[in-house]
């Protein structure tokens, strides 16, 4: 028996293709349907293409068994392609199963999707240019907080958490400027004190003697108008006359002291 399944088992069957061009233009997708393995489980597919033109092959692709596809990228642009697919097993390989297919032409514009979706697309490098230029003004922000006492965080600190801002020292010092100004403008008082007063009249522990400030009882205020009095009355006489004696008499008198 075991040299009957031997003898029984062979090279497989090569698979059937579809090629199915992408939206790109020039990416290819190749899918193949498995078909008779010749009695021995399919170990691998190896894929070969090539432009039609040309005369060498491109390196060859080693698949696992369990593959049914291949995306073929970056062909040239309005060429046709011929591609290879030969199944392997235990026995051997399979006579390659072969199709034609022709990219597209070149367009005039880049296509925004890139090939098995590992690239990003014009929507992502917004994005990400966007992010950048949101996290350098975040790092402008934090500099001028820092440095300048400005900017966003200053204005958050000072209305949501109560910080003072830079321009409340100044204020303050232009106040108090103003308010130290404003008083020097008024005159100082000065209270003007004698000797006597200054010195409290210690003899006997008396009542110390009264001063300009000191209230007068009514029985000094009547004693202080007595006096004043006679003074007004001397105020009012008429000063009393001076005369003068000649200058003749004066020379006279002196002769006859002389004599």
């Amino acid at each position: 028996m075991p040299c009957m399944q031997q003898e029984l088992s062979r090279e497989p069957n090569p698979p059937k293709l579809e090629a199915k061009l992408q939206s790109n233009g020039n990416v290819l997708k190749v899918n193949w349907i498995k078909q008779d393995d010749g009695g021995s489980p399919i170990k691998h597919y190896l894929v070969r293409y090539k432009a039609k033109h040309m005369s060498d092959w491109k390196q060859e692709l080693r698949l696992p068994s369990g593959s049914e596809h291949v995306v073929l990228s970056g062909l040239d642009w309005d060429t046709e392609y011929e591609v290879l697919v030969q199944a392997e097993n235990q026995q051997g390989k399979s006579t390659p199963g072969s199709i034609f297919i022709k990219t597209s032409p070149e367009p005039t514009t880049i296509p925004d999707a890139v090939t098995n979706g590992s690239g990003l697309g014009t929507g992502a490098i917004v994005g990400i240019l966007i992010v950048v230029f949101v996290l350098l003004l975040v790092a402008v922000d934090v500099t001028c907080y820092f440095l300048n006492k400005c900017g966003l965080l200053m204005c958050i600190a000072v209305n949501v958490c109560g910080k003072s801002g830079p321009g409340a020292k100044g204020k303050d010092m232009e106040e108090g400027k103003a308010a130290f100004t404003k008083d020097e403008s008024k005159e100082p008082i000065v209270e003007v004190r004698t000797e006597e007063e200054r010195t409290p009249n210690h003899e006997g522990g008396g009542q110390t003697e009264p001063n300009e400030t000191t209230p007068l009882t009514e029985p000094e205020k009547n004693a202080v108008d007595g006096k004043s009095k006679p003074e007004e009355a001397e105020a009012k006489k008429p000063a009393a006359e001076v005369k003068t004696v000649p200058n003749e008499a004066a020379q006279t008198n002196g002769n006859e002291s002389k004599a």
